[in-house]
This record gives structure tokens, C-alpha cells and sequence, in this order.
């Protein structure tokens, strides 16, 4: 018997203690378990193969540790895009597999992965299979390599669906907590619409990777756009903080330091690649020579720091320019830690020679949008270059006769005059801004009449009807010259510029409108405008509009910005350019544009864009249709001996009548500038 009720009390006490340990666990299930920080979790259990990696094995931010606050990033709930723009080499593309294979062990959410083409997302794809293979904690979590697919990545935890740029139907209908947009520069469909698949979450993440590409249409705004930040890096010789930079500052109290040097010799010139690449070092913003041995730790010591701040003893102070939940992070090869400093110069001596070599530097050494040479240079620099051996007012001697472009905006009219010699010399003569001006009657307001095409009206008067002094006697005799042809933009304002063009019948008025329509090699069409603008109703006696295939104009022209002053063929501007009235303005509309090397269904094409600021480039357009103009009336012979000696260029009328005296008896000064 006692033995019998010694088995009951401890069938009895066993039965409590699993009791016990049951109530352990479920209290152990229940407190919340503590989100690892996905830097550490990377370093701890992701493997990179050998196959795939330079550096095999564990993964480590080691000579990289500028990767581990972008990592970390991605789940700040106070961040909800990163802008990662840096150049090959540094570590971006292991940045971005580090994040899709950590999705799942830190927060189990779905999550996207697009790229640029196909081919592109399944090359990363077998890649981050092959490295979870290597992961003693992924491995057991993937499928078998047959039931892998294009459609995602199955980490079990986490499905990564895949996308690419060519196919809309892959970028939609998914919905995403983080979305990774790879090689963004190189996409043909916007990065928009993949980063649409957050929106179910409320705390999530958009990550642009990619080097930029030409000028950069995406990742160079994108960045722009956040709060650049950049790696600073502390000089081990006297502490301060600074960006790695490849040219040194031009301006400023570091102007002259700051950057990579030894590239030329004590006259100037440059070094050979070689020589370049042996006595290469870095100079400190202090004024310190920093020799390559001293970068690595440099780099491990370094700071992000946010456009705006500083870094004072390794802490970031100040406020940041561009505050907000946008983190941009922007890396050069000078950071990589394969590159030396010898390298960088090596690569600028041998690709600054060429065109397409300063783009690959820019690109994929600085890991920065490439600006063409004689694309826009400051508008100070361009008013003395190009300065002529006239005043503004006045037609240089060599002038045989005088175009007009006026651009009709909303507030008035941009207008110039530019006078046009042998071998397509040019040179501006005048420019002005005509406000628009209402008038009202007096009386009762329901009485009140408005002309609306008011400074439309004063044009004809500035610009149709005046005589421009010629410095002496151009080469046909004429001491004074009028405008041989006037081109309007229709672009806006269509109404009152089809009336304007009506009230000058001939071809002395045109209308004239950028048009991307124009036939390869071609450079103006014309067009009959079948509809009323007004109205909208079919037009049988509508206006001739002429399309202008702008691109080629506007790059014909910066070409001749740098071209030799001593040739026929250059772009002149009046002596006092920069301190006549409106000079400065002038200049920084012309110089507002820039040219963009874009690929557009893998072929690379030459736009121009209008960056992102205040500064407005109507003058700009007027230059580009009075080069068409110019073309017009020469028929595009610019030989002088073929048109000189007939007493009207070939293609233009003989010149018109007095226009008809202007309404009333304004005498404002419409040039204000």
C-alpha cells in the first residue's frame, strides 16, 4: 500500500510540475519578443558565398561601416524613404540583399524587390538563394532550388515579390511594407509606381539604390530632395571632420584644399596615369597631407552627417537643411576599400580626355551626375567670355541682318533681338520684358473692357517697328537695320498670338512652338492650325505654325559657347552685358538648362531639362528660335557669298509696310530690365 500511494503522489508531483512548466512557457510566449537590430542580425547569420563576393564569409561591416546606419534605417518608424546614391565598389548592392534577407527574422512583412529588367532581378534572385544556402538560420527556410520562381523569394518568414521596370503589371497590384527600387537611373518605367505598394502600411519604407547615370533624371533628384547626407571622415592628423571629395573646394575658406592631389607637376601640368597614381595623396580641408595608409581608419571612424550640420568631436550639431523623413546617404569611390587614392587619379588622367570618359569618372568614380562640357557654365563666366566689341543697343558692323523671338507668358512678353553675319556669327543686339498691361475704362465696372493682347500690341511698336543703329556701316551699307523676321511661341496664350500673326500678314510674323514631332534631320516644319483656339471649331483659314526641333538648336548653341573667339561662328554678347539694366537676369535665363544623358528603352538620348528652381529661361527659348530664324532666312546656306549680294536673303518677302499706330498713347518703357 505505500508503495502504491508513493507512485500516486509522484505521478501526482510530476503531473504539477508540467503544470508548472506549461505556465512558464505560455507566460514566456506571451511577453513580446524584442525586435533584433538588423545590422547586428546581418553580421551575425548572413554568409556570403564565394562564388559571389570579393570579401566570402561572414558578412561584416569591416572597412564599410558606413552601411550600417542605412541598414538600420529601414526600421526608424520616423523614416519612410532612403535615397542610397553612391558609385560601384562601396557596398550598395550588399546593402540591398542584406535588407531582403533580414526582412524576415527582424520584421516579418511582405516586401518587393524591382529592378531594371528581368534579367537583372533573377541574377540578384539566385544570388540571395545561394547566400541563405550559406546562412545556418535561412537555410532550412528556403524552397528546394525546383520550386523557385520570378514571381518571389520565399524566406518563409517573409515573401520578397519580384518586379522589374518593363512590366506594370509586376510593379502593381502587390501590397508591400518595404519596397527596394534597384538601379533606379537605368528603369524605363517610373520608380513611382512600385513605390506605390506601401501604401496598406502604415510605418513603411522606400529605398532608391543605384549609381547615377548622365545627369541623372532619378537618383540625383532623389537625393536632392533629402537630407543629403554625406560620410564624414576625421583627418588623423588633426581631427576635423570632413567629405572625402576628388576635386578640391574652388571657393571658400577651404578653397585650394579638400581633395585629391599630386595629379599635376610643379608648372601646371598634368602627370602622366602612372605618375599620377604614385604621388597621388589627399589634402585635408586643414591644410594636413593625408597619404593612403591613413584611409582606412579614416573611414571606419567616419559620420553621417545631414546637409546643413557639422561634426564636432564625432557628434553631429546643427539642424539639418532638409528636414524630414526622406535619408539620403551619398558615396564616392574614394570611400571603396579596394580604392586607393592613387587609383582615383590613375582613372581621371585616363578618362578626362574624352567625353564619354569624364561621364564614366563622374559616374562611376564619383558616384555623381555628369554635367557635358558647354552644357551651362555660370552666367558670370558666360557674359565676360562672350563678350563682344559692342554695346547693348547697338548691330555689330559684320551684321547683314537682324531676327526677332518673342516668348508670351502669362505676366507679358519675353522679347530678343540677336543680329546674324558670316559663318553664322551672331551677336545680341537688344531684349526686353513687355508687361501686360490692362486697361480699364472709366464708369460703372460691368463697362470695364480689357486687352487682353496688350503687350502683343507694344511688341509691334519695340520690336517690328524700331531701327537699330549699326556701328558705323554694316557690309551692304546701312547704317541702321530693322527685324527681318519675328518669331512668337504659341505655346501659351494661343488666342492672343493668333491674333497678333493675323494683324501681320506675310511672313515677316511667324508663330513658331518647340515640337518634339520633327522628323529626324529635320530641323522646322510647318503646320496648319485647323482649329480655333477660341472656339475650338474647324479653321479653314487657320495660321501656319512652325515646329522647331528644339534639342539640336539649344545644343548648337552651347557648342558655340566654348568654341575659339577667334573663328567665325561665335555667339557674341554686347561688351556691357553684365552691368546693363537686366544683364544678370539675362544670363541666368540662358543658362538655366542643362543637358541630360538619359536611356530611353536602352538607347541613350540627349534632353534637355529645367532644374527644379525659381530661375525661368524664356530668353533662353527666344535664342533658340532666332538660331531657327536665322536658318529661315539664309535657307541654312551660311556661306556669305551665297545671299550677301541679293538684296533680300532667300525665303523672306520684301519687307512690309509701317504697322499700323498702336491704340492710344502709351510711352511706358517696356524694357524694363
Amino acid at each position: 500500500m505505500s508503495a502504491l500511494l508513493i507512485m500516486v503522489a509522484t505521478t501526482l508531483l510530476g503531473l504539477t510540475d508540467a503544470v508548472y512548466a506549461l505556465d512558464d512557457a505560455w507566460r514566456d510566449a506571451c511577453v513580446p519578443r524584442a525586435r533584433p537590430v538588423r545590422s547586428q542580425w546581418c553580421e551575425e547569420n548572413i554568409r556570403l558565398p564565394s562564388e559571389f563576393s570579393a570579401q566570402p564569409g561572414r558578412f561584416s561591416f569591416r572597412g564599410r561601416e558606413y552601411q550600417r546606419e542605412p541598414i538600420d534605417a529601414v526600421d526608424d518608424p520616423n523614416v519612410r524613404e532612403i535615397v542610397f546614391m553612391a558609385s560601384p565598389q562601396v557596398g550598395k548592392t550588399e546593402f540591398v540583399r542584406a535588407i531582403i534577407q533580414s526582412q524576415g527574422e527582424v520584421d516579418a512583412a511582405p516586401m518587393m524587390f524591382a529592378g531594371p529588367d528581368q534579367l537583372y532581378v533573377r541574377e540578384q534572385r539566385q544570388v540571395i538563394y545561394r547566400a541563405a544556402e550559406e546562412s545556418p538560420v535561412l537555410s532550412a527556410r528556403i524552397p528546394p532550388e525546383r520550386l523557385r520562381n520570378d514571381r518571389w523569394i520565399d524566406l518563409q518568414r517573409s515573401l520578397v515579390f519580384l518586379a522589374w521596370s518593363g512590366s506594370s503589371q509586376r510593379l502593381s497590384g502587390r501590397s508591400c511594407k518595404v519596397v527596394i527600387c534597384s538601379e533606379v537611373d537605368r528603369w524605363r518605367l517610373s520608380v513611382n509606381l512600385a513605390a506605390q505598394r506601401t501604401k496598406a502600411f502604415w510605418n513603411s519604407c522606400v529605398i532608391y539604390e543605384g549609381s547615377p547615370v548622365g545627369v541623372s533624371a532619378w537618383m540625383g533628384a532623389l537625393y536632392q530632395q533629402s537630407d543629403r547626407r554625406t560620410w564624414q571622415v576625421p583627418c588623423p592628423h588633426c581631427g576635423h571632420y570632413q567629405e572625402l571629395r576628388f576635386f578640391v573646394h574652388k571657393r571658400g575658406k577651404y578653397a585650394g584644399q579638400g581633395g585629391v592631389l599630386g595629379l599635376q607637376d610643379a608648372e601646371g601640368e598634368w602627370r602622366t596615369a602612372e605618375e599620377a597614381r604614385k604621388r597621388a595623396y589627399y589634402l585635408c580641408e586643414n591644410g594636413c597631407r593625408i597619404d593612403g595608409r591613413d584611409k582606412a581608419a579614416m573611414v571606419a571612424r567616419g559620420v553621417w552627417c545631414p546637409d546643413g550640420c557639422e561634426v564636432v568631436d564625432g557628434q553631429v550639431v546643427g539642424e539639418p537643411a532638409n528636414p524630414g523623413r526622406r535619408r539620403g546617404y551619398r558615396l564616392s569611390a574614394l570611400y571603396a576599400p579596394t580604392c586607393k587614392f592613387g587609383d582615383i587619379a590613375e582613372a581621371f588622367i585616363r578618362l578626362r580626355d574624352t567625353e564619354a570618359g569624364r561621364e564614366s569618372f563622374w559616374n562611376d568614380w564619383l558616384g555623381l551626375a555628369f554635367v557635358p562640357r558647354g552644357t551651362a557654365p555660370n552666367w558670370h563666366v558666360l557674359g565676360s567670355r562672350l563678350a563682344g566689341d559692342y554695346p547693348r543697343g547697338l548691330v555689330p558692323k559684320w551684321a547683314y541682318f537682324l531676327t526677332a523671338a518673342a516668348d508670351v507668358q502669362a505676366n507679358g512678353v519675353y522679347w530678343v533681338v540677336r543680329a546674324w553675319g558670316d559663318r553664322k556669327t551672331s551677336g545680341l543686339v537688344d531684349f526686353g520684358f513687355i508687361p501686360l498691361l490692362i486697361h480699364a475704362d472709366d464708369g460703372d465696372e460691368e463697362e470695364t473692357e480689357y486687352e487682353l493682347a496688350a503687350d502683343l500690341q507694344l511688341l509691334s511698336e519695340k520690336v517690328l517697328r524700331a531701327r537699330w543703329d549699326v556701328m558705323g556701316a554694316n557690309p551692304r551699307g546701312l547704317s541702321q537695320l530693322a527685324v527681318r523676321r519675328l518669331g512668337v511661341d504659341r505655346g501659351f496664350r494661343q488666342i492672343d498670338v493668333d491674333d497678333f500673326i493675323r494683324r501681320h500678314p506675310g511672313d515677316r510674323v511667324i508663330a513658331v512652338f518647340g515640337s518634339p514631332k520633327i522628323t529626324p534631320g529635320e530641323l522646322y516644319r510647318p503646320t496648319k492650325i485647323e482649329r480655333d483656339p477660341r472656339t475650338g471649331e474647324s479653321d479653314p483659314d487657320g495660321i501656319i505654325a512652325w515646329g522647331i526641333e528644339t534639342g539640336a538648336y539649344k545644343t548648337d548653341i552651347a557648342d558655340r559657347w566654348l568654341a575659339n573667339r577667334t573663328l567665325p561662328g561665335m555667339w557674341w554678347l554686347p561688351n556691357n552685358i553684365l552691368e546693363t539694366r537686366g544683364g544678370e537676369d539675362y544670363l541666368r535665363q540662358i543658362t538655366a538648362e542643362r543637358r541630360s544623358i538619359e536611356l530611353v528603352n536602352g538607347r541613350r538620348v540627349l534632353r534637355w531639362i529645367l532644374p527644379g528652381h525659381a530661375t525661368p529661361n524664356h530668353d533662353w527659348d527666344c535664342e533658340v528660335y532666332n538660331a531657327c530664324l536665322a536658318d529661315m532666312i539664309t535657307g541654312g546656306e551660311w556661306n556669305v557669298e551665297k545671299w550677301a549680294a541679293e538684296p533680300t536673303p532667300p525665303g523672306q518677302s520684301e519687307e512690309y509696310a509701317e504697322e499700323l499706330a498702336a491704340r492710344g498713347d502709351r510711352q511706358e518703357d517696356c524694357s524694363a530690365r
